[in-house]
């Protein structure tokens, strides 16, 4: 993905509406200044302990829980849902 954030047109056709922050503090540069940039409605922050890790407070919402469960939980709801979307990263 740091590849892909040197793109222009890639930076402005991606404007997310949600993100799904799972684990520890995101160490790339350029992400972080295109999280900046895209300033999406919602930021899921998903850790497996009750520390706060957001030196930015970008969070709105925050869940404690076992990381791999989440993911497992999050893909069967991914992929019940309609991938319209995906079309456009083919």
């Amino acid at each position: 993905y740091d590849q892909l954030l040197l793109s222009d047109s890639f930076r402005k056709a991606i404007d997310p509406d949600v993100v799904i922050h799972i684990g520890g503090p995101i160490v790339s540069k350029r992400l972080q200044q295109a999280l900046a940039a895209a300033r999406p409605r919602d930021y899921i922050r998903v850790a497996d302990h009750p520390f706060r890790t957001d030196p930015d407070h970008r969070a709105t919402l925050r869940i404690e829980a076992d990381t791999a469960r989440f993911c497992d939980a999050l893909a069967l709801a991914v992929r019940s849902a309609p991938q319209a979307h995906m079309a456009q990263w083919c």
